[in-house]
């Protein structure tokens, strides 16, 4: 998923706007959050909840987010970067 837009909320999560690539992961889930044009490890969120429509647009909550969540940030399943290769 592809970050395009985000509201911080009172509750500290956080709604974002994405397109959707592939098959939307079930939440609650864990995903892995890479920021473009920051050196650094890919930090852990949990998708709280994801709603999708059949144009790939999708709805986020996410907590336990970073605060340098960015438009073009991109979430993968954690589960991809926990294979071996």
């Amino acid at each position: 998923m592809t970050i395009e837009e985000t509201e911080l909320q009172p509750d500290g999560t956080l709604t974002a706007i994405a397109v959707l690539e592939g098959t939307p992961l079930p939440p609650p889930a864990e995903a892995e959050l890479h920021v473009p044009s920051f050196v650094q490890h890919a930090a852990k969120v949990c998708i709280e909840a994801l709603t999708a429509d059949s144009s790939g647009v999708a709805c986020l909550q996410l907590k336990q987010t970073p605060t340098r969540i960015v438009p073009g940030s991109t979430l993968y399943a954690a589960e991809c970067g926990l294979r071996e290769h």
